[in-house]
């Protein structure tokens, strides 16, 4: 290491090495203050984005009460449209499906198209696969078993679904006519849920004795 011998060589070096480091080391400070800056920022912009999907979501809750099917969904698709990637939307999503399913007529191309949504946009695994489920259930619902069946065919059976999977599985199987195969998957959904009292009387009227 260069020694200095007086407090104006050390001085001078100190000048020397500032010269040549000293751009890079403002360089390096006003990056990281950026980057603080920045981060400062997407936390900020996360939280109130948090902080207007649960606003936006009450107030559809509100609109969900009335009843009125038409608001319902437009509300819906601006929690879509707004908050995309908030949990809000898709529970607002599930929300106006039910809402579209119990109308009279029942609403089957807004209450799918709900439900599509979720499954192919949620972020969150879990809510993908409720949407799927629910989906092969209003398809079948509609009457039309092989929508039900390919929608059903896309969850994942491995997943803590797989007994509501099994169920749905069997509720196609009767529409189609394959008593065998819906006595085995309604099984198999009974043996996950454990004492389902629709599950039981879905067997019974199978000729199966749950206790059995």
């Amino acid at each position: 290491m260069e020694q200095y011998s007086t407090e104006e060589q050390q001085a001078e070096a100190l000048r020397r090495w500032m010269k040549s480091n000293g751009p890079s080391i403002l360089i390096g400070i006003g990056l990281g203050l950026g980057l603080m800056f920045a981060i400062n920022r997407w936390q900020a912009w996360q939280l109130s984005s948090a902080e207007d999907a649960s606003m936006q979501y009450a107030s559809f809750q509100q609109t969900a009460s009335g009843g009125d099917l038409a608001q319902v969904l437009a509300q819906s698709q601006r929690l879509r449209e707004d908050n995309a990637d908030s949990a809000y939307a898709a529970f607002a999503a599930f929300s106006a499906a039910k809402l579209a399913l119990a109308a009279t007529p029942a609403d089957y191309n807004a209450a799918e198209a709900e439900l599509l949504w979720v499954a192919e946009n949620s972020s969150v695994d879990g809510l993908q696969q409720i949407a799927r489920l629910r989906l092969a259930r209003a398809l079948l619902a509609k009457g039309d078993a092989t929508a039900a069946q390919a929608q059903l065919n896309r969850s994942n059976t491995s997943s803590a679904f797989a007994a509501l999977h099994a169920e749905v599985e069997g509720d196609i199987a009767v529409a189609k006519g394959e008593l065998q195969r819906a006595r085995e998957a309604y099984t198999l959904a009974l043996a996950g849920q454990g004492n389902a009292p629709m599950l039981r009387i879905k067997l019974e009227n199978l000729g199966v004795n749950p206790d059995s």
